[in-house]
């Protein structure tokens, strides 16, 4: 998605402040099987959706006003997954998850000639890590008989 800025536009008294939106991406997984004489496998690539940030101009109306304000959105990563099917047992991989880190700058609000700055927010990174599961997923597939039984 490309980037999208919109020009302030006045409305009588006041104009709406310039917004600028950043680029989206998003990576969508390749998926990859295998057959031979050990048995089946099926892997997924990276899957990856870098949000866009975004920017707001200052507003101002009448005595009244908020600064500039902007935010840094995450991108959020999901690991590749695997399924193996080795003898009667499959094993599968959850894939990892990471989200990285989010920045909100608040913009100060001004009343007249006072001038009040409001906190900025900030979340960190987050991820958890792939977890192969063995012996533990019969079950889930059908007891053996199921998907891949």
């Amino acid at each position: 998605m490309p980037a999208v800025v919109l020009p302030p536009t006045p409305i009588g008294p006041v104009a709406t402040p310039p917004v600028t939106v950043g680029g989206a991406t998003v990576t969508t997984p390749d998926l990859g099987v295998t057959v031979d004489g050990e048995g089946v496998g099926v892997a997924t690539s990276d899957t990856v959706a870098d949000l866009p940030d975004a920017e707001v101009g200052p507003l101002d109306a009448g005595p009244v006003g908020l600064g500039a304000t902007s935010a840094t959105l995450p991108a959020v990563t999901v690991e590749g997954a695997e399924l193996l099917q080795v003898g009667p047992e499959p094993e599968v991989t959850v894939p990892a998850l990471e989200v990285s880190p989010t920045e909100i700058e608040t913009p100060p609000l001004h009343v007249g000639d006072a001038e009040l700055d409001l906190p900025d927010v900030e979340l960190p990174a987050v991820s958890t890590p792939e977890v192969p599961v063995v012996e533990t997923v019969t079950g889930l597939l059908g007891g053996g008989s199921g998907l891949l039984g």
